[in-house]
């Protein structure tokens, strides 16, 4: 019999397992898997694994070099994707840092050297900064 954990990955009952019966009622113990679930728990693994670590290529093909060295060791997608999430969150560090990068990197250059553009920007990353709780110096 094949279940799935916490983390929607699938798994088998382990051997001897002691577990609830469907309506909640009584301890049953299951049976040791037969080779035609072990085979369909190996299928439905593969199929599993294909699917992660084609999501997993994804996101990293999507994340520029910083991020992506903070989550090139995770094994689960859903977990890049989690940690990307605090990360990037409203006042999360690294969206903080690249908008102290963009504001630092603003030239009146960048912004076709019209002085109404540049102080439009610097001022649109300062309160976008602001919201985050991060003070700047004056």
């Amino acid at each position: 019999m094949l279940i799935s954990n916490d983390n929607g990955s699938p798994q088998s009952w382990p051997e001897g397992h002691e577990g609830y019966d469907d309506n909640g009622k009584g301890i049953i113990k299951k049976e040791a898997p037969t080779e035609a679930d072990v085979n369909k728990f190996e299928e439905e693994q593969a199929i599993w694994n294909g699917h992660n670590n084609r999501a997993k290529a994804l996101i990293m093909h999507k994340c520029e070099e910083a991020p992506r060295i903070l989550i090139e060791d995770v094994t689960k997608a859903s977990e890049q994707w989690s940690k990307l999430q605090k990360l990037y969150q409203n006042g999360g560090f690294m969206n903080k840092y690249l908008s102290v990068q963009e504001l630092m990197s603003t030239s009146l250059n960048s912004c076709g050297n019209s002085v109404d553009s540049y102080l439009f920007t610097i001022q649109g990353k300062a309160k976008d900064l602001e919201k985050m709780n991060a003070k700047l110096p004056d």
